[in-house]
């Protein structure tokens, strides 16, 4: 079914797009440019609300925050907080699919 393949073209799209900007966000806290970090946190959250991912959207405005203190420590916990979100939920839709 073409609606069904279309779908699925855009939620694989949706999560590429997340996965880069968290490839950006592991850049910014490996070179401590955490004022580059709003942009890409914006962006994951809001592909991740149109995908209905509450908990990445949720985190990736925690990561925000911690971006915001200028905390190092705060930043790469919540980031790997926000990565962790970010493969269960893959992981979520791997296995939808494989049941559909």
């Amino acid at each position: 079914n073409q609606s069904s393949a279309d779908a699925e073209v855009t939620i694989c799209r949706a999560l590429e797009d997340i996965a880069a900007n968290l490839d950006r966000l592991q850049l910014a806290r490996t070179t401590s440019s955490y004022d580059t970090i709003p942009d890409p946190t914006r962006r994951i959250a809001c592909v991740a609300g149109g995908l209905g991912l509450t908990d990445v959207q949720r985190v990736a405005g925690d990561v925000a925050g911690a971006a915001a203190s200028g905390s190092g420590v705060a930043v790469s916990a919540t980031l790997a907080r926000l990565e962790r979100c970010f493969d269960r939920a893959v992981s979520d839709v791997w296995d939808y699919k494989m049941q559909s």
